[in-house]
């Protein structure tokens, strides 16, 4: 998969928080087909984690698309865009439905 996207801005918030954000976000699959498109992409994190050394989100946003995650009758789950009649992915836990991207 390739994620590509437009501006990118890294803001240290009072108190010392960080926040960043991702403007024209697509994920597009090796033969070019698009995923994921959103408009906009933020993420800060939580800073005790943080403090530890460890990567772990406070708030996500996510703004100008829609994606649907879905557990299956088995137990595996599978993930579809807006408008999509079947799965464009499957995976047996939603952790696996995405590989690690740059947070927003």
């Amino acid at each position: 998969m390739d994620l590509t996207f437009g501006d990118v801005e890294l803001v240290i918030n009072e108190g010392w928080r960080p926040r960043a954000r991702l403007c024209d976000v697509r994920l597009t699959e090796a033969q070019g087909d698009v995923i994921v498109q959103l408009t906009d992409a933020r993420a800060s994190p939580a800073m005790r984690p943080l403090l530890q050394g460890r990567m772990q989100p406070k708030s996500i946003a996510l703004s100008g698309g829609s994606v649907t995650i879905r557990r299956e009758a088995a137990g595996g789950f599978s993930l579809m865009l807006e408008n999509e009649i079947a799965a464009v992915e499957r995976a047996e836990n939603a952790t696996a439905l995405w590989p690690p991207w740059p947070m927003c």
